[in-house]
């Protein structure tokens, strides 16, 4: 979502993911400290996303044979779909 060219949306969302710590005095923590968390918080996300991206295809993977296993000269109503999905999660 953040890698695409909106960079309005970017913006908006930088402004409120991590606003606590951002929002937090000079004299508490220096621009330096903050940068470094908020770099330590994204990687983490990052990383909590990659297990959850990785469960979730393992967990779809069995249908998702089942699903492009169809005969492809019998017209399926989900013939459609079948090719959009293919595109999606054969990348």
């Amino acid at each position: 979502m953040l890698s695409g060219r909106n960079t309005m949306l970017r913006e908006v969302l930088d402004f409120f993911l991590d606003y606590d710590v951002k929002s937090l005095p000079e004299t508490s923590k220096s621009t330096e400290d903050k940068k470094t968390e908020i770099k330590v918080k994204k990687q983490n996300f990052s990383n909590k996303a990659d297990e959850l991206l990785t469960e979730l295809q393992k967990r779809m993977k069995e249908g998702k044979n089942k699903f492009f296993r169809m005969p492809k000269k019998q017209e399926h109503p989900l013939t459609k779909l079948s090719q959009i999905l293919k595109v999606v999660f054969l990348k």
